[in-house]
């Protein structure tokens, strides 16, 4: 069965290549060329899309308040409910866009709500 498909195919292909030469000497004859027709046409490439380039990924680490980290939960399972998965730096990333938006006053409003928490490692005993 592959050998029938691939010379169906085949054939098709050369089909396809006739009626190609036959449009090229038929427009030659029509425009007046007196080039000889084309025995193959190479098939035509698309030029290659360049790579969007990827932005540099920054790794960190930061003490949060676990109430604080469960609304990142809360915030994962209402996007599911709204049909769309996200993961934690998502919805971090989204929050930083959005803070980036806020005007002075509200900005320090937000700022002002969160509660501040003792930077670094806590000691181990």
């Amino acid at each position: 069965m592959a050998k029938d498909m691939k010379a169906a195919l085949s054939k098709s292909i050369e089909q396809e290549r006739e009626a190609v030469e036959d449009r090229f000497a038929r427009a030659e004859s029509i425009l007046g060329k007196k080039e000889p027709a084309r025995k193959k046409v190479a098939a035509i490439k698309p030029a290659p899309k360049p790579k969007p380039e990827k932005p540099k990924v920054v790794r960190d680490c930061f003490t949060i308040p676990e109430a604080d980290y469960n609304l990142i939960t809360t915030i994962k399972e209402k996007c599911l409910k709204f049909g769309f998965d996200t993961n934690k730096g998502e919805i971090v990333r989204a929050g930083l866009k959005v803070l980036a938006e806020l005007k002075a006053d509200e900005l320090r409003r937000a700022v002002e709500s969160v509660e501040r928490v003792k930077t670094g490692r806590p000691k181990t005993v």
